[in-house]
């Protein structure tokens, strides 16, 4: 399995379903789709968000499991882990499945992020935050976060072999 983390339009949806591609009995779980299901978080008396905390990862790590019980062999998670800690708990609702994990973080400059966004044709202030939002978020623990993979002046062709190259490492 390979977990493919980073900010909002580095590239992570585009890396992962050609990675997909690339092998058989693959699939893609993306964290855009999981968080897609979400309208309106519960929350406790209090007013925490607590009782759905992270409930979007868990997801995540059930539908990898119900895959791998189901023969997918190759599958590629496409989230945006903001701290270990939610990766931690995305492990902890895999449970003790016998797959290997390769986590890999996608980074690229907010030069880069900005020029990507304005070529998508997507002009929108909201979009903007969320990819100033998630880098922000994931740049104090890259160093918890897998192999990175700086991803300025790459196209997805070279990300996908920076990858393979990666899950090729004895």
């Amino acid at each position: 399995m390979v977990v493919i983390n980073g900010p909002a339009g580095v590239g992570k949806s585009s890396a992962a379903h050609r990675l997909a591609a690339r092998n058989t009995s693959s699939a893609v779980v993306s964290g855009d789709a999981l968080k897609g299901f979400i309208v309106d978080l519960p929350r406790a008396a209090d007013g925490d968000a607590n009782p759905a905390r992270w409930v979007t990862y868990r997801t995540a790590a059930r539908v990898v499991a119900e895959m791998l019980d189901s023969g997918f062999t190759f599958i590629v998670v496409d989230f945006v882990f903001g701290a270990r800690a939610q990766f931690d708990a995305f492990l902890e609702a895999l449970g003790e499945r016998a797959v290997e994990i390769t986590f890999v973080t996608l980074w690229a400059s907010a030069g880069v992020l900005e020029a990507r966004r304005k070529r998508r044709g997507v002009d929108d202030s909201r979009f903007r935050h969320l990819i100033d939002g998630s880098r922000e978020r994931l740049a104090p623990s890259l160093d918890e976060l897998g192999d990175v993979i700086e991803t300025d002046g790459l196209d997805v062709v070279e990300v996908v072999g920076a990858i393979e190259k990666l899950l090729a490492r004895p």
